[in-house]
């Protein structure tokens, strides 16, 4: 086997590690720890997020530009975040929740606003002078998940669809249990893949080669301990992936990131019957 073999928890996306906890590797410059305050003409507040559809609480990471940060002083944040429905106005004043990473304070902001499909919300950070930034991000919508085909034999093809497509971008992945674990392969390369607009996102394989895309090794369906093939997916909005321009520093990035996604999961039985006799 090699370092290929993915035996991440669906919990512990690589996600919520680039949108929630970046700051803290921003944060630290060698020996001294601190950044010092950017000039006010070039920024106000920084805004890192990401609204998780599935989850009663999102945290939004909110800070001041022009306040250095330094290994374990608390600071104070001054101003005011909201987080704003476009399709219905509701809106929510965020509760300020005060966190530690690696010795360095930060202010996430919270809210329990919950998160509609294919609607845009937009997070506005508001100081004492009044100086606003804003940043929105869209949701996508739901999408289910149908396998065609369903108990193929190893050499036989299964399409999994994940339809309707109608916003945004879907990354799944396909596991298998080995050696009691579940290995996951993203099918970077191998089976066909199709994507049809506004209508469904749809992966071709065979049993077989999913074996071979997740252990790294040549084996047989016949040879694994279970039936079962895992899908999870993760669906971003439409936005997910673009720079976010805030109203103040229409510069690409300048407000950091925020998005909207949700993460689902499927499951489905394939035929293990040794259909290599009595070659293997």
């Amino acid at each position: 086997m090699n370092s290929n073999m993915k035996r991440l928890s669906f919990g512990s996306r690589w996600l919520l590690i680039l949108l929630i906890l970046p700051a803290s590797g921003l944060f630290v410059n060698g020996c001294d720890n601190s950044i010092e305050p950017l000039d006010e003409e070039r920024g106000i507040f920084s805004i890192y997020g990401a609204l998780d559809m599935n989850s009663d609480l999102n945290y939004i990471r909110v800070r001041d530009l022009n306040v250095p940060i330094r290994d374990g002083e608390i600071v104070d944040f001054e101003g005011r975040v909201t987080l704003e429905n476009l399709s219905t106005a509701e809106t929510e004043e965020l509760r300020d929740r005060l966190v530690e990473f690696s010795g360095v304070y930060v202010w996430n902001f919270e809210s329990s606003m919950p998160i509609e499909p294919e609607t845009a919300y937009q997070v506005a950070a508001v100081s004492p002078e009044g100086r606003r930034v804003t940043a929105e991000a869209t949701t996508p919508n739901f999408a289910d998940v149908n396998v065609l085909n369903e108990l193929p034999d190893c050499t036989t093809s299964v399409t999994v669809r994940f339809e309707p497509l109608t916003s945004g971008e879907i990354r799944p992945e396909f596991g298998i249990e080995w050696l009691g674990q579940i290995f996951w392969t993203s099918f970077r390369s191998g089976p066909a893949l199709k994507s049809k607009p506004e209508e469904a996102l749809e992966i071709r394989f065979t049993p077989r080669e999913l074996i071979e895309s997740a252990l790294d090794l040549r084996k047989w369906c016949h040879e694994l301990p279970g039936n079962t093939v895992y899908v999870r997916f993760t669906h971003f909005g439409p936005d997910f992936f673009e720079d976010t321009v805030s109203d103040t520093l229409r510069i690409p990035g300048g407000a950091g990131n925020f998005g909207a996604y949700y993460e689902d999961s499927h499951s489905f039985r394939i035929d293990t019957s040794n259909v290599c006799f009595p070659f293997c």
